[in-house]
């Protein structure tokens, strides 16, 4: 559709500012816009000399053709009403091409939007009213709501205290002090700095379900910045506690009262944890989970979305589990595939080979005798 002949086609979808070279996917349902960067990715050298251009064009097609064709999509829904501090548009972006559908509310002044499976408090930076609790324990204690739902919370070290929040997730037998997780292996954190560490993945909680029963491998799961997530009991009142990512044990933490001649003492702790109940609906049995991420710096589009790391797959395969989708058979996984990817490849060995031993040598050689060959030739003529 040329946007310049027909500039009324644009006017459907002013909110998504539309431009030359999109992809819209649509069906009667709803509709799914793919931009040049859902599609291509461009990937520099460290010293911006070389590029190398990958294509998402078939996973990105797969995923949005899957989004506008499901009966149904579950919701995720955004607290933006207490100043939060983390960007969580990556993470949207994310679930929005895994068959999710996204939105945007005020936990204090909206209702929470329909269909809503999980709701985000991502980094809050102000405490939350009783009638706001009230909100978030009838959402998930709630007998009309057919489904798995979640509550996810993220954290920092510098974040302000909040005693309402606190209070209502001891309930659920979780704690996050005011504190950060500190590598002292500098083979466990990245970027020269211990406080990005990496994690690893607990296999206490069965996220995707598997024919053998073996959890999948994320790889690198790197979780900067991240303060201790405590679980103060492993069950209690109907409730369970699972660690979901734990640092190393070469780990101490660190907070305002800690002293540079302080010996700290190395302990492992969690950077996530779940903690979880059953609702009835009639004869059913619903999850209802509170999922707390001491690092809301994993969220941001440079981590969340690298390949190096495995917080993308992770996070999707947590956001499914939580809202009851983790044996949806929409998922789709395809690798990036390389546009100008070389198509003849050689070792170091042949490439000298060729160098000296055939161009150096070889050829050179091969002239001289059809030089002395000729020269007799010519001699005797």
């Amino acid at each position: 559709m040329d946007l310049d002949k027909n500039p009324t086609f644009a006017a459907e979808y002013q909110s998504d500012s539309i431009a030359a070279g999109d992809v819209i996917v649509k069906t009667d349902k709803r509709y799914r816009i793919l931009a040049y960067t859902d599609l291509f990715n461009i990937q520099y050298s460290s010293d911006y000399t070389s590029s190398q251009v990958y294509s998402n064009v078939e996973g990105a097609l797969v995923s949005a053709l899957n989004a506008v064709i499901s009966d149904k999509l579950p919701t995720v829904a955004f607290d933006t009403g207490h100043s939060e501090k983390q960007d969580m548009s990556a993470f949207k972006k994310l679930l929005d091409n895994n068959s999710f559908e996204t939105k945007d509310f005020s936990l204090l002044t909206d209702k929470i939007p329909d269909n809503t499976q999980m709701i985000v408090l991502g980094e809050p930076a102000k405490d939350y009213t009783d009638d706001e609790i009230k909100k978030l324990s009838d959402f998930l204690g709630s007998k009309t709501l057919a489904g798995d739902r979640s509550l996810m919370v993220t954290f920092a070290p510098s974040q302000a205290e909040m005693p309402k929040l606190a209070t209502f997730l001891e309930e659920w037998g979780i704690q996050v002090p005011a504190s950060v997780i500190v590598e002292s292996d500098q083979s466990k954190f990245i970027s020269s700095n211990p406080i990005y560490i990496l994690s690893d993945i607990q296999s206490s909680l069965q996220l995707k379900p598997s024919s053998d029963g073996s959890s999948p491998d994320y790889g690198y799961f790197i979780t900067p910045q991240s303060s201790p997530v405590k679980l103060l009991f492993e069950t209690k009142g109907g409730k369970t506690t699972y660690p979901l990512a734990k640092s190393s044990d070469s780990c101490y933490l660190v907070d305002n009262s800690t002293k540079s001649t302080d010996n700290l003492p190395k302990q492992s702790s969690n950077t996530a944890a779940l903690s979880q109940e059953t609702v009835k609906n009639g004869d059913k049995d619903y999850n209802a989970s509170v999922i707390a991420i001491g690092s809301s710096a994993l969220f941001t589009d440079g981590i969340i979305n690298s390949s190096a790391f495995g917080n993308g797959p992770y996070m999707v395969d947590l956001a499914k589990y939580a809202t009851g989708t983790s044996d949806s058979s929409s998922e789709v996984q395809i690798t990036a595939k390389p546009l100008n990817a070389t198509d003849i490849t050689a070792t170091a060995q042949v490439s000298t080979f060729l160098g000296l031993g055939v161009f150096m040598f070889l050829i050179p050689l091969i002239i001289v005798v059809l030089g002395i060959w000729v020269y007799h030739k010519r001699r005797h003529l």
